[in-house]
C-alpha cells in the first residue's frame, strides 16, 4: 500500500511539528473575540477547509485546516478533521497522530472519540476500536451511529462472546428509534440467531406495519419469511433475510433509516463541523433588513406599454430591459424592433443564445406570430425568422408565451412555445441556426407557467407546468426524451403562479406555489420518496382572489441577507416576505407598488431592483435600498468557448450555483447569464460550486481567486476505467480499459452500440510492471461518471526475442476485431512526417512523450475537427509490401453521447473514423482502406496492416485522414514476425479485492494533451459525480466474480478501486524480453444525460445481449439477477444513490 508520504505530506508534518513546538513551549493562546477580524478569519479558514474537502480539493482543505492548528492549537475539531483528511489519504499513522492531538485537547468529545474508533478499525485494530467506541457511546448514549458502529465492531471482534452486548445495544437503538427499518431488520436477524422469539415477533410486527407500502415482490418475500417463522421457529433464515435487506435497500425510507445509524461504506470517517474551543458561529444567514424599501422612478414616459421586463443581452455587468407597445419592442428605451402583434404576457419575449456566440438573441411570441432576432456584434438585431427552417404554420400561430431551455440536454437552448389555446410546441435547436418542431409536451394546452429545474435531486432538470385551470403538473426527467408525470402532487387546483427556489437552503430545489390561501413549498422528500407540501406563507393582508396567471411569484434574496425571500405581484400591489437569520419566512407581508415584471441590479450596488408597469402603463424602476450594508455576488457562468466544446449552453442555463461562507449556504438555479447570491455579513462567497447543465461540477475558492465570470472547465466526464501498475518505484498510469465496451451510448456518432462488445486487451510495457514482494501489483480505478461491470480480469506475460516488440491493437472499430498479440521486428521510426498544412511534424512523432501532432482546426463540437491528416514517409528502407505494419500511438479527444445527439441534428458533419490513403502513382492520392477505426482512449496504439497497399513504383507514404480529434505522438513501421517465437504465460490473480479509494488528481498542461492521473495524490474522496443509483459490489474479496467469463461480475462505482496481485514470474530466459497484456471482459455505462438509462445501474448487461434499448424494470425481473440471485446476497449488497453529491457543501454528519 502506498504510504502516502509525498511532498505535501512532508510539508504537513513539518507544520505539525512546528505547531507542536509552539504549544509545548507554554505559550497561552487567547480566544479571539467574536467581533474580531481574527475570529472571522478563523471561521473562514475552518469552513472553507470543510467545503474544500467536500468539493474534492483535499490538499487545499488540509492547508486551510492546518492554519487553525497553527494559530489555535487548542481547537480539537481542527486536529480531528486533519485526522480524517489523513485517513482519506490512507495514511493511518498520520491519522492516529492527529486524532491523538484532538483527544488530548478534548477527551470527552464523543464525536472525536468515535473517529478514533473508526481510524483503529481501518487500521485493523479491532480491540482498540471497540474500546474507543464504547467510550464514545458512554459519552453520547443517544448517538445512533456510534451505537451501531459498536455493534458492527463487536461482531467483528467476536460475535458469539459479544452477543449479549450486541443485543442490548440494538434494543437501546430501537427504544430511541422504534420505526427504523434497518434496525428492525437487524433485530430480526439477530433474534433468529439467538432464538429470541418474543423480540423477533415484536420486530416482525412493527415491520408488517410498513410492509403494506412496499412493492408487491418485497411484500411477498416478507410474508414468506413471516410464514416460515410461524411454521418453524428454528428455520435458518440467513439467506432470506439477507435477500430481503438487499431488496429493501432500494426503498428511500430504508436508505434514510440506514443512514441514520450507519456511515456509508464509501464515506471515510466524518467531519467535525463545529468548534470545540473557539466560539461557535450562531447563524447561517444574516438578520433580515427591516428597512428594505423600493423607490420607484420612471424609466420611460411612454404610457400604455403592454409589457416590460429586465433582460440580459450578454454576460456583461450592465442590465438591459425591453418593453412592447403597439407592435414595437423597444430595447433599453432606444432600439426599436417590430413585434408580431400584441404582447400578452411577460414571457412574450424570451432571451436565447441560439447560435452560441455568447450574445443573447430575442424570441418574440406575439398574437400574430413568432419572430427570432439575432444579436450582432455591434449590438444591433437581425430578423432571422425566415432562415430557421420552420413552416408558416408555426411562424404565424398566435402565441402568448415562450421559454428557453435545453430540453434535449444536448448543449444548446431550445424553445418551448405556448400558442394561444393550443397545445405546446417545442422548437428543437439543431445547432446549425435552424429549428425543428418535435412532439413533446403537446399534452399541455395554454399553460401559464413553465419551470425547468432539478426537483428530484438527480441533477437533470425536470419540467413543471402551471395549467390554465390552476393545476400543476410535474414531469420527472427520465432522460433521452422520456418524462414521467408525478402522480398525486400535493397541491390544489387554484394556483396563481409557480417558482423554483431552494427556499430553506437544504440543497434541494423546491417548487413554490401561490394560491388563494398562501404560498406553499412542494418538494420531493428523498428520505421516503414522497412528494410533500409545506405552508410557507398564510395570507392575512396579502393577495387572494386571483386566478392562474394573474400574478407573478418570484423568489430571490431581496435584502442580500444570504437567504431567499418571496415576492408575490399583482397589478395593483406587490407583497414580499423576508427570511430571517434562521431561514424563517416572515408571517406578515410588506407592500410596495404593483406590476413588477422582473428583478435585476440596475445601478451596480448588488441589490436587486424592480422593473414594473405603473397604473398608466409606464415603465418604472424600483430602486432597492435598506438599512443593512449587506453584500452580494453576481456570478456569470459561461461555457469555455465557441470552438471544440458545446457540451453546455453558452451561459449554463439550467445549471445550479451553490456558495458557502462560514455557516452560510445558498443555492440558486441558473436561469439567465447572471446569478445573484446574497452574502449577508460576509465579504465574499468563499466557496462556490457550479453544477453545470451536463451534470459535471466545478468548485472555485475566493482565496485561490475567481472572477465574477466563471468559465466551465472542459473535463471528460467519461473515459472508462484507468489502469495503474507498480513500476518498481510507484504506481504508474498505463491507459484506459474497457473503452470499447460502452453501454447505451453513441461512440463518436458511429452508431448506438447495438451489438454489445465486452472484450479489451491492453499492453503493459515490461518497465511499467515490476515485481513487489513476489507479486505484480495491478490496480483498476473508477474515477469518472461511470458504472463498471467487470466479468473477468487476467494477465498475460509475453516473452519475446530481444530486438522485437509486441503490441496489442488498441483501436475502436465497427465491427470490433478479435484481440491478438502482434510480434514485430525491424521497428524503425518514419523518415519524415507532415500535417495537412505541409508543416514538418517529424519531431512530434518520434517518441512517446508529451509532444503531440495538433495544429488542425477545431469545429464547434468537442471531438470534431476539420478534416486533417498525418502524412508519414516510411523511407527508402521499405522493400515490398509483405507483412508491413504501421504502429501509430496517440490519443483521442472524444465526443460524448450528448454531443453526438447534437451533431446528429441539423447539417453538422458527422465524425469520420480514420481512413488510410496512399499515393496513386499519378501525383495524387487514393483511399487504400476506409473506416479503420480510431485509438480507443488515451495512450493507445493502433497496429495498421500495410500489406499490399502500395502499387509498384510508388512512394512508401501513407496518410491517416480523419475529422476526429486524434493526436499522434509516435509512429513507427516494422514487419510482422513469426508469433511462434512468443512465449505466453497466463497469470491468474492471487488476490483480487474491491475497496474504496477516491479520485486521483489529474494533470493536463493543455487541451491538446491527454489528462494523466497521478495515483500518488488523491484529489478527494467525496463523490465527484451524481452516481448511477443501484446495487454495487460490497468491498472485500471479489476473485470469484472475475475468474470466469460467466456474467457474474464486479459492479464498480466512481471512487472504487480493484486491487490485483498476480504471482511474479522468474526472469525471462536469456535473449528474451518481457512485456504484459492485461485482459478484461466487461462493460462500462456512463452518466451522460443521453446515455441509455443513465440514472440507474439497471438494466444489467450480459453476454449475448443484442442491444441496450429495453427499459429497466425491477431488479427481480432482470435476466442476470434471475440467473445469479445469490450474488445479490453475498456480493452486490452496497446500495448507492446520488444524495451525497447533491449535499456535498452541507457536510452534515447525518
Amino acid at each position: 500500500m502506498n504510504s502516502g508520504f509525498n511532498n505535501t505530506t512532508l510539508k504537513v508534518l513539518a507544520l505539525l511539528i512546528f505547531a507542536g513546538l509552539i504549544y509545548s513551549c507554554g505559550t497561552e493562546i487567547e480566544k479571539p473575540a467574536q467581533d474580531s477580524e481574527a475570529y472571522r478569519q478563523a471561521v473562514s479558514d475552518f469552513y472553507v477547509s470543510l467545503s474544500a474537502v467536500q468539493a474534492d480539493q483535499l490538499l487545499f482543505a488540509a492547508e486551510k485546516m492546518e492554519t487553525i492548528t497553527e494559530k489555535y492549537p487548542d481547537e480539537a475539531a481542527a486536529w480531528a478533521n486533519l485526522a480524517v483528511f489523513a485517513m482519506r489519504q490512507a495514511n493511518f499513522n498520520l491519522a492516529e497522530e492527529r486524532i491523538s492531538e484532538a483527544l488530548d485537547r478534548s477527551p470527552d468529545n464523543a464525536d472525536i472519540t468515535f473517529l478514533a474508533g473508526i481510524i483503529e478499525s481501518r487500521r485493523g485494530n479491532v480491540n482498540a476500536s471497540v474500546d474507543y467506541l464504547r467510550s464514545a457511546a458512554d459519552l453520547k448514549p443517544d448517538d445512533l451511529q456510534i451505537a451501531y458502529a459498536l455493534v458492527e465492531e463487536l461482531e467483528r471482534q467476536d460475535d458469539i462472546a459479544n452477543a449479549d452486548e450486541v443485543f442490548s445495544i440494538l434494543n437501546s437503538i430501537l427504544e430511541q428509534e422504534p420505526d427504523n427499518l434497518a434496525i428492525l431488520l437487524e433485530m430480526v436477524r439477530f433474534s433468529v440467531k439467538r432464538e429470541e422469539m418474543k423480540t423477533l415477533e415484536e420486530a416482525m410486527s412493527t415491520l408488517s406495519d410498513y410492509a403494506g407500502n412496499w412493492p408487491e415482490d418485497i411484500q411477498r418475500q416478507f410474508n414468506q419469511i413471516s410464514q416460515t417463522i410461524l411454521e418453524d421457529e428454528s428455520a435458518n433464515l440467513t439467506f432470506q433475510l439477507a435477500f430481503l435487506r438487499n431488496n429493501l435497500n432500494q426503498l428511500p425510507k430504508f436508505q434514510s433509516d440506514l443512514r441514520a445509524v450507519q456511515i456509508p461504506p464509501n464515506q471515510v470517517g466524518f467531519l467535525i463541523t463545529e468548534f470545540t474551543w473557539l466560539p461557535q458561529p450562531e447563524n447561517a444567514a444574516a438578520q433580515k433588513d427591516d428597512q428594505l424599501a423600493f423607490t420607484f422612478e420612471l424609466m420611460s414616459e411612454e404610457s400604455g406599454v403592454e409589457m416590460a421586463k429586465p433582460i440580459s443581452l450578454s454576460d456583461l455587468a450592465e442590465s438591459d430591459w425591453v418593453s412592447v407597445k403597439g407592435g414595437t419592442a423597444v430595447i433599453n428605451g432606444k432600439k426599436n424592433l417590430p413585434f408580431p402583434g400584441e404582447a400578452r404576457t411577460k414571457e412574450a419575449i424570451t432571451t436565447i443564445d441560439f447560435n452560441y456566440d455568447f450574445m443573447n438573441d430575442l424570441a418574440f411570441a406575439g398574437s400574430q406570430g413568432f419572430r427570432l432576432y439575432r444579436q450582432e456584434e455591434d449590438s444591433s438585431f437581425t430578423d432571422v425568422t425566415g432562415s430557421l427552417g420552420l413552416s408558416r404554420e408555426y411562424l404565424d400561430k398566435s402565441y402568448k408565451r415562450s421559454w428557453s431551455a435545453d430540453i434535449d440536454l444536448d448543449g444548446d437552448l431550445d424553445l418551448v412555445m405556448n400558442p394561444t389555446e393550443q397545445p405546446v410546441v417545442v422548437l428543437r435547436n439543431n445547432g446549425d441556426d435552424t429549428f425543428e418542431v418535435i412532439d413533446l409536451f403537446s399534452q399541455f394546452t395554454d399553460p401559464v407557467a413553465f419551470l425547468w429545474a432539478d426537483f428530484d435531486g438527480d441533477t437533470d432538470p425536470d419540467a413543471a407546468f402551471l395549467n390554465a385551470d390552476g393545476s400543476i403538473t410535474v414531469l420527472i426527467n427520465e432522460r433521452s426524451g422520456r418524462f414521467t408525470e408525478v402522480a398525486d402532487l400535493p397541491v390544489g387546483e387554484e394556483v396563481i403562479d409557480i417558482e423554483v427556489s431552494d427556499i430553506d437552503s437544504d440543497t434541494q430545489l423546491d417548487l413554490l406555489a401561490w394560491d388563494n390561501e398562501g404560498i406553499q413549498k412542494i418538494y420531493y422528500n428523498s428520505r421516503d420518496g414522497s412528494w410533500n407540501r409545506e405552508n410557507l406563507v398564510e395570507f392575512t393582508n396579502s393577495p387572494s382572489g386571483e386566478e392562474a396567471g394573474a400574478g407573478h411569484l418570484i423568489a430571490a434574496d431581496l435584502d442580500n441577507s444570504g437567504s431567499n425571500d418571496i415576492l408575490a405581484v399583482t397589478d395593483e400591489k406587490s407583497y414580499y416576505w423576508l427570511s430571517d437569520e434562521n431561514l424563517n419566512i416572515d408571517s406578515a407581508a410588506s407592500e410596495t407598488d404593483g406590476g413588477v415584471l422582473g428583478l435585476a441590479d440596475f445601478n451596480g450596488d448588488t441589490r436587486l431592483d424592480m422593473i414594473a408597469l405603473n397604473s398608466e402603463g409606464q415603465t418604472v424602476l424600483g430602486v432597492n435600498s435598506g438599512g443593512k450594508d449587506y453584500l452580494a455576488r453576481i456570478i456569470r457562468p459561461r461555457a469555455s468557448g465557441s470552438l471544440g466544446d458545446r457540451r453546455i449552453n453558452s451561459f449554463g442555463i439550467g445549471g445550479e450555483i451553490e456558495i458557502r461562507s462560514g455557516l452560510l449556504y445558498q443555492k440558486q438555479p441558473i436561469e439567465q447569464p447572471w446569478v445573484h447570491l446574497g452574502l449577508g455579513t460576509y465579504d465574499e462567497a468563499e466557496v462556490l460550486r457550479i453544477i453545470w447543465p451536463n451534470g459535471s461540477s466545478q468548485s472555485e475558492f475566493a482565496e485561490l481567486g475567481y472572477d465574477s465570470k466563471i468559465f466551465n472547465e472542459q473535463v471528460l466526464k467519461g473515459s472508462c476505467p484507468w489502469v495503474f501498475t507498480y513500476n518498481g518505484n510507484e504506481m504508474e498510469f498505463v491507459t484506459d480499459f474497457l473503452w470499447r465496451t460502452g453501454l447505451g451510448i453513441r461512440i463518436n456518432a458511429q452508431g448506438s452500440a447495438d451489438v454489445i462488445h465486452s472484450v479489451d486487451w491492453i499492453k503493459v510495457d515490461g518497465d511499467q510492471l515490476k515485481p513487489k514482494n513476489g507479486f505484480y501489483d495491478v490496480r483498476i480505478t473508477a474515477d469518472l461518471w461511470e458504472t463498471h461491470f467487470f466479468d473477468h480480469v487476467s494477465l498475460k506475460a509475453v516473452d519475446h526475442p530481444v530486438g522485437t516488440e509486441v503490441f496489442v491493437d488498441e483501436r475502436f472499430s465497427f465491427p470490433p476485431a478479435q484481440p491478438s498479440i502482434h510480434l514485430l521486428k525491424n521497428l524503425k521510426p518514419v523518415a519524415g512526417a507532415i500535417n495537412q498544412d505541409g508543416r514538418n511534424v517529424t519531431d512530434k512523432i518520434s517518441d512517446l512523450d508529451q509532444k503531440y501532432v495538433d495544429g488542425f482546426k477545431l469545429t464547434k463540437y468537442q471531438g470534431i475537427a476539420e478534416e486533417h491528416f498525418l502524412e508519414v514517409d516510411l523511407g527508402n528502407e521499405v522493400s515490398g509490401n509483405d507483412k508491413l505494419k504501421l504502429v501509430a500511438s496517440g490519443w483521442i479527444y472524444p465526443t460524448d453521447t450528448s454531443v453526438n445527439i447534437a451533431i446528429s441534428q441539423g447539417s453538422q458533419q458527422a465524425p469520420s473514423p480514420l481512413s488510410l490513403h496512399v499515393p496513386d502513382g499519378q501525383g495524387g492520392w487514393k483511399v487504400a482502406k476506409e473506416n479503420i477505426g480510431f485509438p480507443a482512449g488515451k495512450s493507445k496504439t493502433m497496429v495498421i496492416d500495410l500489406e499490399g497497399i502500395f502499387e509498384e513504383g510508388t512512394e512508401r507514404r501513407v496518410r491517416l485522414v480523419t475529422n476526429m480529434e486524434i493526436y499522434w505522438n509516435r509512429v513507427l513501421w516494422g514487419v510482422e514476425a513469426d508469433s511462434s517465437e512468443i512465449i505466453r504465460k497466463d497469470l491468474k490473480y492471487a488476490e483480487a479485492d474491491l475497496r474504496y479509494r477516491g479520485f486521483s488528481r489529474v494533470e493536463r498542461p493543455s487541451r491538446f494533451v491527454p489528462e494523466i492521473p497521478d495515483y500518488q495524490t488523491l484529489q478527494g474522496t467525496t463523490p465527484m459525480w451524481s452516481d448511477l443509483e443501484g446495487h454495487y459490489t460490497r468491498f472485500g474479496p471479489v476473485g470469484e466474480l472475475i475468474e470466469e467469463i460467466d456474467d457474474r461480475y464486479v459492479i464498480m462505482n466512481a471512487g472504487d478501486e480493484m486491487v490485483f496481485k498476480f504471482p511474479a514470474l522468474s526472469e525471462p530466459e536469456p535473449g528474451m524480453d518481457r512485456d504484459f497484456v492485461l485482459v478484461g471482459d466487461g462493460w462500462v455505462k456512463d452518466g451522460d444525460y443521453n446515455t441509455g438509462y443513465s440514472t440507474t445501474v439497471l438494466p444489467l448487461p450480459y453476454h449475448g445481449m443484442e442491444d441496450y434499448s429495453e427499459a429497466p424494470g425491477r431488479l427481480e425481473d432482470d435476466p442476470v439477477f434471475q440467473k445469479f440471485p445469490a450474488d445479490w446476497v453475498h456480493y452486490h449488497t452496497r446500495y448507492v444513490t446520488p444524495r451525497d453529491f447533491r449535499t456535498a457543501l452541507k457536510f452534515d454528519k447525518e
